[in-house]
């Protein structure tokens, strides 16, 4: 595990190939495995890892929050959605999945370019309103997009009117 958290995907990897071959198998290591494929955007086998580690372990939200990760970078929103949702319902005080879920919400959008589902995004927007300075300083933390981390949740209420305003949030 210190190999990953020192970057060292690549040789995490073979590590964690190793303990899989060796018939240890446990959804923690497909998770951690999953995260050294995600940082080195190989997105596919991340899927899979993520995947594993969720039929071991349906409930383990941090997986499911991860594999949305995976899905949203790799361009499947709909996928993304259900996994921060499902990591959300696993764990209800996972500040990012709510967060995350809210942003794919907002990337789902009709072929006129609004938003597919606006009163999801409406609850979802409710749902953050306590938390808005949390989100404000996790979005910072991690390194997220200034533009998606300025946008005033409180004003999110109005989402036709912003999507009018400005197609490409």
């Amino acid at each position: 595990y210190s190999l990953t958290a020192n970057g060292n995907y690549d040789e995490a990897t073979l590590l964690f190939n190793k303990a899989e071959e060796m018939n240890y198998i446990d959804s923690k290591l497909f998770c951690n495995r999953g995260v050294c494929y995600f940082n080195l955007k190989r997105y596919h086998h991340a899927i899979i890892d993520f995947e594993n580690a969720l039929d071991l372990d349906p409930a383990f939200a941090e997986a499911a929050y991860l594999l949305g990760n995976t899905y949203y970078n790799a361009g499947y929103f709909e996928k993304a959605l259900d996994k921060y949702s499902q990591a959300f319902f696993y764990d209800d005080q996972n500040l990012s999945a709510l967060y995350w879920r809210l942003m794919t919400r907002l990337q789902i959008k009709d072929e006129n370019g609004f938003i597919l589902n606006h009163e999801a995004a409406q609850y979802d927007a409710g749902l953050m309103l306590p938390y808005a300075d949390k989100f404000f300083k996790l979005s910072d933390k991690e390194g997220r997009p200034l533009e998606l981390v300025k946008i005033d949740i409180s004003e999110m209420g109005d989402l036709n009117f912003r999507v009018n305003q400005n197609p490409e949030i």
